[in-house]
């Protein structure tokens, strides 16, 4: 069964991406850079399995991710917080992905949605633990929050197509019982033989992404929002194909990753997927 229908706006539209390695950026300003580009919402990752080392703490420098929650509500963007999980520990990366939909900043206010990076595979003993870890950390989580919107970032299925042997069993149809929106790392900057493989340049390999997913799920009109790039190693001219793609296909929004690295030249392309 599908889950419960959520008000999954906040994955929709023009967004960019922010992780714990942007430490550099300032919040305050990068927001009105965002907004001046008209983005609609930031995806902001508040940790990883590895980080911050405190098992005791949820957020990676929460005094920050509260400025940047701040920040872009003050300017009409939303936001959804991502979190990157090891599932060894299961107890701290559930704790620590709930506690985005529980985070509420001074203003009272808290994230628009939460988003779940499955794809680190590294601490389980074998795939099909892995496979199974990946599901009983999403269903753990969706018990929790109720009904708060969850996206799940997965890899991207072209890409796990070359690989099969690495990705047999992916939970498609669990994880769809639980989640609202699927954001496939759709980065044609990965591949190598396009023009050789059309199904592998931008535009091909973001519109088979979504249609993969679309299959893979068993639910033909689940949101779909293809994250493209990486930013910081495309051209324009991919830039444009992929917002050809996404508005084609029907994909729920898009963006690149990720903010630091998006080109000004970008922008006026992906401008197109503002809803």
């Amino acid at each position: 069964m599908p889950a419960p229908k959520m008000d999954t706006r906040s994955y929709s539209g023009l967004g960019t991406w922010v992780d714990v390695f942007d430490g550099s950026l300032n919040p305050e300003e990068s927001v009105v850079a965002m907004a001046s580009r008209g983005v609609q919402t930031l995806f902001l990752e508040t940790g990883r399995f590895d980080r911050p080392d405190d098992r005791a703490e949820d957020f990676e420098q929460p005094e920050r991710v509260e400025r940047w929650l701040l920040a872009a509500h003050s300017r009409g963007i939303r936001v959804v917080g991502w979190y990157l999980p090891a599932y060894e520990d299961m107890e701290r990366d559930v704790r620590r992905t709930v506690a985005i939909a529980r985070f509420r900043a001074r203003d009272g206010k808290g994230f628009d949605g939460l988003a779940i990076d499955v794809e680190y595979k590294a601490r389980a003993p074998d795939l099909a633990t892995w496979n199974r870890w990946v599901v009983e950390h999403a269903r753990r989580v969706r018990e929790l929050v109720g009904a708060f919107p969850i996206g799940v970032i997965v890899p991207a299925p072209l890409g796990m197509a070359l690989r099969p042997q690495s990705w047999e069993g992916f939970p498609w149809r669990q994880l769809a019982g639980v989640a609202d929106v699927f954001l496939p790392m759709s980065y044609w900057s990965y591949r190598d033989d396009c023009p050789e493989v059309p199904e592998h340049c931008p535009y091909g390999y973001t519109k088979g992404n979504v249609e993969e997913v679309r299959r893979l799920t068993g639910r033909p009109g689940v949101p779909v929002h293809p994250i493209g790039g990486v930013a910081s190693q495309v051209s324009e001219d991919e830039v444009r194909k992929y917002v050809r793609a996404v508005l084609e296909v029907g994909g729920y929004g898009g963006s690149l990753y990720d903010f630091a690295t998006t080109a000004d030249a970008f922008w006026g392309h992906l401008g197109r997927l503002r809803r």
